[in-house]
């Protein structure tokens, strides 16, 4: 029964302000009152509408510290207590500030995933121009953006340490006359003096007629002035002095922190000493395979503050292969690769670094192929594979 024409008592006004403001989801404190002489006259529907009214200021009480719950209100009465409602309804549902739109952002063409940096390795230089492992094959190599030199080290009998690929000269050198070389001349059982009355560059065209053997220190000079890095290959189980001296002679080129030291798994003491003396040296251990036993033996280099990778033939190169050097924390490099089908299915597969004699960095790179082709290109090649000079880079 609604009753339009009775009047409406003080706590009535409290509980349909209190709904209201429920309604308009403001949520004002509830302190109960006990300063009223007449709280216990408030009915319990109304208790909470009137604590809240009371709190928020909407209502007050009458005369004498009393509420007269049940007293019809006066117009001018229920004219404040809207007033007061209206107050509070402006306190709480004061509008934001309007947000400012966002302005349209542009469309941003694709990033393209950026293509790792494959390192190219100039394999005893440039030497399809000039002879290898002489001074006129590493100056074109680095003017064709080679950042990376191979060169093989041995020493002399009177501890001069040299550049050649083999222990011995008779396949590169020729007699100052140009004719070939008769009897097997070792290097560590000749001088360097004995080695200088040798021609080095003959054998590759009169061009070249009067090429001399570089020195270590030379080539060290080189490819510091050059601002490359050296691969130096460690031949002929040096002991360890001779790797010691090696290593000072590129201290004092300035050259220790960009020096690359590799050598085969035979040699891998001369390794070990490389990184006992510099922890921090970059060092790749030379392997026809890649088995568990590479891998071994490449971890015994690794010091917790150096680059160590696996230099394989490509011919070792395959999806498992790689994922047996990824477990161990080692990167793949390959050698002696001359084909560029070839060097893009070993880089897709994960190989960073290519040995070879004729690739040239700018003319090498293509998009990285789908695994399964660049495995059955690898296979094709090792396949067609014969055991040449290849075996050593």
């Amino acid at each position: 029964m609604f009753e339009p024409e009775r009047g409406i008592s003080r706590q009535e006004i409290c509980a349909i302000v209190h709904r209201y403001l429920v309604w308009k989801d403001v949520s004002l404190q509830t302190v109960p009152s006990a300063q009223f002489a007449d709280d216990a006259q408030i009915a319990e529907w109304a208790k909470e509408s009137v604590y809240v009214c009371r709190s928020a200021g909407i209502v007050s009480g009458v005369g004498d510290n009393h509420f007269a719950p049940n007293v019809a209100a006066r117009r001018c009465e229920a004219a404040q207590i809207f007033k007061n409602l209206l107050a509070v309804l402006e306190d709480a549902l004061e509008p934001e500030p309007p947000v400012e739109p966002e302005p349209p952002v542009e469309p941003q063409p694709p990033v393209e995933p950026e293509l790792p940096v494959i390192r190219y390795v100039a394999h005893r230089g440039y030497h399809v121009q000039a002879p290898e492992n002489t001074m006129p094959a590493f100056a074109p190599a680095a003017e064709a953006g080679y950042q990376f030199l191979e060169s093989d080290v041995h020493f002399t009998k009177d501890g001069v340490a040299v550049l050649c690929h083999d222990s011995t000269i008779n396949a590169t050198a020729r007699n100052a006359d140009g004719s070939k070389i008769v009897g097997v001349k070792s290097i560590q059982f000749m001088t360097y003096e004995e080695l200088l009355q040798y021609d080095f560059g003959i054998a590759a065209g009169e061009a070249y007629r009067g090429t001399r053997i570089p020195t270590f220190r030379e080539w060290i000079a080189f490819c510091r002035e050059a601002d490359v890095t050296p691969y130096i290959e460690l031949k002929s189980r040096m002991t360890t002095e001779q790797v010691q001296t090696l290593m000072q002679l590129v201290e004092e080129a300035g050259m220790t922190d960009r020096a690359v030291w590799i050598s085969f798994t035979w040699n891998l003491r001369m390794l070990q000493d490389v990184v006992a003396a510099n922890p921090e040296a970059e060092v790749g251990l030379l392997s026809n395979g890649l088995a568990n036993t590479t891998v071994a033996m490449a971890k015994t280099l690794q010091t917790g503050q150096n680059r160590v990778f696996l230099d394989v033939l490509h011919t070792a190169v395959n999806r498992l292969s790689m994922q047996l050097a990824a477990q161990a924390g080692l990167e793949v490099e390959a050698y002696t690769v001359n084909d560029a089908e070839l060097a893009n299915a070993l880089t897709s597969l994960g190989v960073v670094g290519i040995t070879t004699n004729t690739l040239l960095p700018a003319a090498t790179t293509a998009e990285p192929m789908q695994l399964q082709d660049a495995e059955a290109i690898v296979a094709r090649f090792a396949q067609d594979f014969t055991m040449t000079s290849e075996l050593e880079p």
